[in-house]
């Protein structure tokens, strides 16, 4: 299971702690297709941030 980290609500919340695949899987999204189009994206970003640096 991920490490999620401390969230805004308590342990005793009845609301599940889920990520990455797991939370894609049950909102019926494929995980490797948002995977792959996420990290095209962060790639895409980053390179328009290292192109803006140099100017």
């Amino acid at each position: 299971m991920w490490d999620l980290g401390k969230w805004t609500f308590s342990n005793r919340s009845n609301i599940p702690r889920i990520a990455g695949k797991p939370f894609w899987n049950m909102i019926c999204m494929d995980y490797d297709l948002v995977e792959n189009y996420i990290r095209d994206m962060l790639q895409k970003i980053d390179q328009a941030f290292a192109e803006l640096a140099t100017k």
